[in-house]
Formats: structure tokens, sequence, C-alpha cells
């Protein structure tokens, strides 16, 4: 152990106060919500809303808005990880 040479790692502790008014918000919901409305998704995102839509008025329906969604988070996940 003595041959070990020592490493010392300096922590940086950043110190901010929020007042109670601020909320914590997660980067990635406020970049899902600005990809949702980007030019490559907003096609998607009427689609997906349209099918809501259809979906809802129709009682009893068997349809499913599964594949809308699942183009449009593939969509969002896209624009988010840029």
């Amino acid at each position: 152990l003595s041959s070990l040479p020592f490493v010392s790692f300096r922590l940086f502790s950043y110190n901010y106060k929020m007042s109670e008014e601020e909320e914590v918000t997660c980067p990635k919901e406020k970049l899902a919500e600005i990809c949702q409305k980007s030019k490559a998704c907003i096609e998607l995102l009427a689609k997906f809303e349209a099918c809501e839509e259809r979906v809802q008025s129709r009682p009893g329906t068997t349809e499913t808005c599964s594949e809308e969604l699942f183009d449009l988070s593939q969509c969002v996940d896209a624009c988010v990880s840029l």
C-alpha cells in the first residue's frame, strides 16, 4: 500500500439556495416539451393528438394510439439526445 501514489480529489460544491417559490424541474422534461413542438416532431404530435380525439369520441372502440405515441416518442427522444 505504501508504494501506491497518493491521489487527492478536490470536490467542488455549489451553494445555491432556492427560494420557496422556485420549483425544480427536470431538464429532460423541458427539452421534451420543446422537442414535441420542433419542426421534426410537430407532424407526429398532430397525428397523435388527432388519434386521441378520435379514440375519446368513440366509446367502446378498440383502437389505440400506441403507434402514434411510439412514433412521437422516438422523435422526441432523438431530439432530446442531441
